[in-house]
């Protein structure tokens, strides 16, 4: 394990969290420590880079075949789909019979809401949007199976053309989906996997550089300059990809050094991630309507509000994934694999 990326993963989640919470206290009681964890988005680009790395760096030297490619595709469906689908059908559920906690009834797509399919309908959970991306990602890396060859060009064919069209005006909705900005942190996940394995040179340089570039950002979100610093959201998140790009190269060197030590709470965290990303949308929109009937007005209450639905979130990630989706994976994995 890395424990570097693992604790990173955490992180990105935790920020997540922040950025909900933050946003939905705004809308129902109030603006709490003046939106500074408005950054927290920027989770979601961790969190894509992350995974272009780790697909790439785990699964790089793989035997092409037919059998691996469906072992691969097995793995990564039983890895999204068991802990996706029980929170996705409560809220299709839930939307179904009680319309109002969709915020304005929101149309509801059934098929991307149980199958991750983008549709012009917005998915039961919003934040599975992402998954969506991760699947697509999927399906090209799992040209490596058919030929490296043909997985290199095709890598490279899609990343021309996500540069090419990265200040195109939006169009069909599979435009979006397949020119995402999203998109390019994959690739650049799998760029830093191929140089980490072959050098580790300047890691601690390339830490140091994204970390000090992640802050300057994460201030001028806070200071409001970002959107006058650049020309699209595009260009935006395209930074942020090779800034996370950087941080990650870097953790893999001291990770390969042995210097990492990290906080048993980032590392519980890094595993819980995937648990605490997909309960954490719902729950944070509950209880801060929840929060609103109470709220009295008071600075106090506002901060103590937005603290405890912080934790409250994070718990309950924690427990799904202790009590679900750790227990529900490796039953399927002994079953399957």
């Amino acid at each position: 394990m890395l424990k570097g990326l693992h604790a990173l993963r955490g992180i990105a989640a935790l920020a997540v969290v922040l950025y909900h919470a933050s946003v939905w206290s705004d809308v129902y009681y109030a603006r709490v420590f003046d939106g500074f964890f408005d950054f927290g988005y920027i989770g979601v680009d961790a969190f894509f880079v992350l995974s272009g790395f780790i697909i790439f760096y785990v699964h790089w030297h793989d035997t092409p075949g037919v059998a691996a490619w469906k072992q691969f595709f097995v793995k990564r469906l039983i890895r999204i789909y068991p802990p996706f689908l029980p929170v996705s059908c409560v809220l299709l559920l839930a939307y179904h019979f009680l319309p109002s906690f969709a915020n304005g009834a929101r149309e509801v797509g059934i098929v991307s809401s149980l199958f991750l399919v983008p549709t012009p309908a917005r998915p039961a959970l919003e934040v599975s949007w992402t998954l969506m991306h991760e699947m697509l990602f999927y399906l090209l890396f799992s040209l490596i199976y058919l030929g490296r060859s043909l997985f290199l060009w095709a890598v490279a064919a899609w990343g021309l053309l996500l540069v090419v069209t990265i200040n195109r005006s939006d169009g069909m909705f599979l435009s979006r989906f397949f020119f995402n900005v999203h998109n390019i942190h994959f690739l650049l996940g799998m760029a830093v996997a191929f140089v980490a394995a072959r050098s580790n040179r300047l890691h601690r340089t390339a830490l140091l550089a994204g970390l000090a570039m992640l802050a300057l950002y994460i201030l001028s979100v806070y200071a409001r300059l970002n959107q006058d610093l650049f020309v699209s959201h595009k260009l935006e998140h395209l930074l942020l990809g090779i800034l996370f790009a950087a941080v990650i190269y870097g953790l893999v060197g001291l990770d390969r050094e042995g210097t990492i030590r990290c906080p048993r709470p980032c590392m519980l965290l890094g595993s819980a991630s995937y648990s605490i990303y997909l309960v954490h949308y719902p729950l944070v929109s509950l209880l801060n309507r929840i929060a609103a009937w109470y709220y009295d007005g008071s600075v106090a209450m506002a901060y103590l509000s937005f603290v405890l639905i912080v934790l409250s979130c994070l718990a309950a990630g924690i427990l799904y994934y202790r009590f679900y989706e750790k227990r529900a994976l490796r039953y399927l994995r002994q079953r399957l694999l």
